[in-house]
């Protein structure tokens, strides 16, 4: 796709602007994406990993259900042994495109498409009425290539974007602003970064749970609403831990979007698996 394909979108300071990644549109149902990783940073790959396949898809779904548009529902990815390259590719496949609902498979590639598989995932979207806000895409073009990223984008950029801080009067609970840079093209935290924040708190308990660090080996997000206003409370919930890793619940608030009772919406609802390194 070109540069007119997202209309101005992404702004200049933005986490697609910090991602080393590119995209290649391979037919109306089949894109891919090669990301620049860092195989010793396991963290920073999820992170980046879970916005890639996010705008991999969004953008692919975006296409096939036009004029309509959509939203991301689910988002599920599964990791197996850890990158040896220093690029991977995601590989997204329309494999169902029903009337109020879009499925797309999700494969990850160790340095190539002849490479060994890595992971996997898949993602549901929700098909939607278009508003005069929503972006305007580019019809497909096999073949097609677009770098949003900088030329100075390294990995680990959604990892270092995020600042998750501490609330020390809410008993320690995870804190995340939703700024400009994290935004999708309607105002909203970008659906990938929701995941990589939810990712990164789970982890992160799960490390306490074991003592040490640990890798993300299942992540399952379910979208409940739109993360608008920030900032984002997280809430753990732990489900199994041993010695070698554990299993919790991430639950996202968005404090400054309040539903019909007055409360802080809840925005998203993540399961989350990681090992011991």
């Amino acid at each position: 796709m070109s540069d007119s394909a997202t209309r101005g979108f992404p702004p200049e300071h933005h986490v697609l602007r910090d991602l080393p990644m590119e995209l290649e549109t391979l037919s109306d149902v089949s894109s891919r994406a090669w990301l620049a990783v860092n195989p010793h940073d396991l963290s920073g790959y999820a992170a980046d990993l879970l916005v890639t396949i996010d705008v991999l898809c969004g953008l692919l779904v975006g296409r096939a259900v036009a004029p309509d548009w959509m939203a991301t529902a689910d988002l599920s990815a599964h990791l197996g042994s850890a990158p040896v390259a220093d690029t991977v590719v995601v590989s997204a496949e329309v494999i169902r495109a029903g009337r109020t609902s879009v499925v797309v498979d999700v494969t990850i590639f160790d340095g190539d498409v002849s490479g060994p598989v890595v992971g996997e995932g898949v993602l549901a979207f929700t098909r939607l009425p278009r508003r005069s806000n929503n972006l305007r895409l580019d019809p497909a073009v096999p073949g097609d290539r677009q770098r949003m990223a900088n030329s100075d984008a390294l990995p680990g950029a959604v990892r270092k974007g995020v600042k998750i801080s501490m609330m020390e009067s809410d008993r320690l609970r995870p804190s995340v602003a939703v700024s400009e840079w994290s935004r999708n093209s309607f105002g909203a935290m970008n659906g990938g970064v929701v995941a990589a924040v939810a990712t990164e708190i789970g982890t992160g308990l799960i490390a306490e749970l074991v003592g040490e660090e640990v890798g993300l080996a299942d992540v399952t997000i379910h979208y409940l609403a739109l993360a608008t206003s920030g900032p984002l409370h997280a809430k753990g919930t732990v489900l199994r831990h041993n010695s070698q890793g554990g299993a919790v619940r991430i639950d996202l608030i968005d404090v400054g979007n309040l539903a019909d009772d007055g409360s802080p919406r809840r925005v998203a609802v993540a399961h989350i698996a990681a090992h011991r390194r």
